[in-house]
């Protein structure tokens, strides 16, 4: 049975006493692991607790912690921890933005009518880079493969295709630095599409690593 953080904030001005203080204790960075990866999280500040000292009966105590950020898949040390070499970034409405996909589809047709018959083909889309200030943006497309869902009331056949830009810059970057690169291309869409884009998911790759794996997740609460 593990104990809670201590939230309280306690003071000794003398041996053998213990003073506590108004207000509740926050924390800059909890380190743990859930479904075998490891969890960062950053801005911590207790919500609730129960503990259950002196009950008639023992049982584990109990505590709510509110994250500002989680990044699931490392441990870092801060915000500003420099551990990341690339960032991929997925904005609303990035692909109408974007006017490309790597779908192409085709219904066939006899005699101007429709006849059942038509075709989905994927083609993959070479990717659009440019160079800002030592960054390279690039515009690139990931796909899933076939999946074919068995329902009672049939079959439905779908694959999806997800536009994002990947952000490469010359030095590592920190979490701090890939939301703001994040922020750069959310006013980017907001401006093209005259609407406000929000941030769908952010994925940072951890230097020396070679790619960005499905855990590099870095995750927000809405605001």
């Amino acid at each position: 049975m593990k104990s809670p953080f201590e939230d309280r904030i306690m003071s000794s001005p003398s041996p053998g006493m213990t003073v506590f203080h108004e207000g509740s204790r926050s924390w800059d960075v909890i380190h743990g692991a859930a479904e075998q990866r490891e969890v960062t999280l950053l801005g911590c500040v207790p919500n609730c607790g129960k503990r259950t000292m002196f009950a008639r009966v023992k049982s584990p105590d109990k505590q709510t912690v509110a994250a500002t950020t989680a990044i699931i898949g490392a441990h870092i040390s801060g915000e500003d921890d420099a551990a990341f070499s690339a960032a991929e970034v997925s904005v609303e409405d990035i692909g109408l933005w974007a006017a490309s996909s790597v779908f192409e589809g085709f219904l066939g047709a006899s005699d101007g009518k429709i006849d059942g018959t038509g075709s989905i083909s994927v083609k993959p889309v070479e990717a659009q880079s440019v160079v800002v200030d030592g960054t390279e943006f690039r515009l690139d497309h990931r796909h899933t493969l076939p999946f074919f869902d068995q329902r009672k009331g049939g079959t439905v056949g779908r694959m999806r295709d997800s536009a994002f830009v990947r952000a490469v810059s010359a030095e590592t970057c920190s979490v701090s630095g890939a939301l703001a690169t994040a922020s750069l291309v959310q006013d980017l869409i907001s401006l093209a599409m005259h609407r406000a884009a929000g941030l769908i998911w952010l994925r940072l790759e951890v230097a020396g690593s070679g790619s960005v794996v499905p855990n590099g997740h870095v995750i927000m609460p809405p605001r």
